[in-house]
């Protein structure tokens, strides 16, 4: 329990979780206007492409504190990664929102469970610290 607490704190998961609210924020916008007008699907992966692009720089040099040149492999491994996030995150959120018939409940659980994966496959696949 107390190595559980102490990977809670540590320094790259705190950014990690800043730059994650700024990155859902930017999402939550986008997928608030696009699902006015296109089926919530396209409204989520086109809203979590947006706030990818966003992610992948900050989690790169401040998160994971790469500073290797962003090159082919970085972005082939991130959005392999994002691939398996938005499958994630698209699917949860189309199951809640079939469910629910309602837009926030199935954002905020589709980007916790979505979170989760992504932090993983970024720390471990992407930017191996």
């Amino acid at each position: 329990m107390k190595n559980f607490f102490k990977n809670c704190t540590n320094a790259s998961t705190v950014r990690f979780c800043i730059i994650g609210v700024c990155s859902t924020t930017i999402d939550f916008i986008f997928y608030m206007i696009f699902s006015t007008k296109l089926h919530i699907l396209w409204a989520k992966c086109i809203s979590m492409l947006i706030s990818s692009v966003f992610s992948y720089f900050l989690n790169k040099s401040w998160t994971f504190r790469n500073t290797e040149k962003t090159n082919i492999r970085y972005l082939f491994r991130y959005y392999l990664s994002f691939a398996a996030n938005i499958g994630t995150n698209t699917l949860i959120n189309y199951i809640v929102f079939s469910l629910t018939q309602n837009k926030i409940p199935s954002f905020v659980i589709a980007t916790a469970c979505a979170m989760t994966v992504n932090f993983l496959l970024q720390k471990y696949f992407v930017f191996r610290l």
